[in-house]
């Protein structure tokens, strides 16, 4: 129910990509709405690795791994995700992130 739009300025810069580089947002890709998903992910990247915006005192939950469906590019913990196929695992929060996937509703409520 919600209007989802890429967004550039006059001067051509992609509003979007900008954001997520600047750690203002982050890689979500969504449905079949993943033709930018590249671009994102190499943005969220550059965020994570230079530790701007939400990535400066990113707190790693400790001895926790998270379940990844590369279907929906969302992470899970393991008690959030029942199903045994379509898995991936990721032995931190950061590696999933770093891999263009996103927490699932249940994780978010819970970061």
């Amino acid at each position: 129910g919600r209007t989802l739009a890429y967004v550039y300025r006059d001067d051509g810069v992609f509003v979007n990509e900008k954001l997520v580089e600047e750690g203002l947002a982050y890689c979500y890709p969504y449905g079949k709405n993943i033709a930018r998903k590249d671009v994102f992910l190499a943005a969220q990247r550059r965020a994570m690795d230079g530790r701007r915006g939400m990535w400066k005192n990113f707190k790693e939950p400790e001895g926790q791994y998270y379940v990844g469906n590369p279907r929906s590019f969302r992470f899970h913990k393991p008690e959030h995700y029942p199903l045994k196929g379509n898995r991936l695992r990721f032995d931190s929060m950061r590696e999933a992130y770093y891999n263009g996937y996103a927490p699932c509703n249940e994780c978010i409520r819970g970061l």
